[in-house]
């Protein structure tokens, strides 16, 4: 499933995001529906939850100091999935030529 969180983080969050994503930080993953969670490797491990409804993120939580869950750990999940998508779509191209 896409997850669509455009306009949720600023672009500050999102760069330092990227690079924990590209660090792969990210572990204890779980995916439904209308909810991800997942544990992100920081200063320390840090709880992160978020809810969606028809696929646009509409609540995310962590246990950082940032109360308001616009942090780069939720960031760094979502853009980890993003770019697992991306490599199962170059996979698919590259198997079906």
């Amino acid at each position: 499933m896409k997850y669509s969180y455009q306009g949720f983080f600023d672009l500050p969050t999102l760069t330092r995001a990227y690079r924990y994503a590209n660090e792969k930080r990210i572990s204890e993953l779980v995916l439904d529906k209308d909810n991800v969670s997942a544990m992100v490797d920081g200063s320390r491990n840090y709880g992160v939850s978020m809810q969606f409804e028809d696929g646009k993120l509409v609540k995310a939580t962590c246990n950082c100091p940032l109360e308001n869950g616009k942090c780069k750990h939720a960031a760094a999940i979502l853009i980890y999935l993003d770019e697992q998508e991306i490599k199962k779509m170059e996979q698919f191209q590259k198997n079906n030529k």
